[in-house]
This record gives C-alpha cells, structure tokens and sequence, in this order.
C-alpha cells in the first residue's frame, strides 16, 4: 500500500508514431527502444483518431504520445489541428 486511492488513478497509454496525410509516409514499426507494436499510434489523421477511440472505449483516459517524427512537425500541427 502506498497511500493512494485507486480511483484517482487514471488510464493511460504511452504511444509512438507518426500522424501524416500520405500513409506511405507513416511509421509501421516502432524502434526497439520503444517497447512492443502494441504502443504505436501512426497513420493518417483518420487512422489515428480511430485507434484513440478505440482506446477511450476501454477505459483509456489519458495518451502520452511521443513523435516520432521530430523535429519535423507535421504529426503534431495535425494533433493539434
């Protein structure tokens, strides 16, 4: 027990990929480092708002997502577009 109420504890998901308009230019295979194909999120902007749906509908209330396209910067303008 370390003091903290389970149900202020929230869902999250860690994800990395590629948010693009052309889906030949999506990443389809996270590096090793980053752990397992379960945690990427890539594709176009339809794609990937599917997957976070998709998420949100069992019980996922927050993404940590990292780019992997960095620096460029297309995936986050259309994250946050």
């Amino acid at each position: 027990e370390i003091g903290r109420d389970p149900q202020l504890i929230k869902a999250t998901y860690f994800a990395g990929g590629t948010i693009t308009r052309d889906p030949a230019r999506a990443i389809r295979k996270l590096p090793v480092s980053l752990g397992r194909p379960e945690y990427l999120l890539s594709g176009t902007p339809d794609e990937v708002c599917a997957k976070i749906e998709a998420l949100a509908a069992v019980g996922v209330e927050q993404i940590q997502f990292n780019f992997l396209d960095f620096p460029g910067t297309e995936s986050i303008e259309l994250f946050l577009g």
